[in-house]
């Protein structure tokens, strides 16, 4: 079973072999946690169709969602 997306939370260059392995397992989503991204992940995951996210905090971009649905 493939993931539906991989997180990183390691060094960048740590990143660089994970978006190579995502891509050889059939991931398209990766979100790179701040201080884990690098120019290289980037641009490899831009030149082999992986969707990503970077520069910003899963936790926080979450707990931000949160406190917007909250004011509904």
């Amino acid at each position: 079973m493939i993931p539906d997306v991989v997180n990183v939370v390691v060094p960048p260059e740590i990143t660089e072999q994970i978006v190579k392995t995502c891509k050889k397992l059939g991931v398209k989503n990766v979100w790179m946690q701040p201080g884990s991204e690098s120019e290289e992940a980037i641009r490899f995951c831009e030149d082999n169709d992986i969707d990503i996210v970077y520069g910003v905090c899963v936790m926080v971009k979450r707990r931000n969602q949160k406190m917007t649905e909250s004011l509904k």
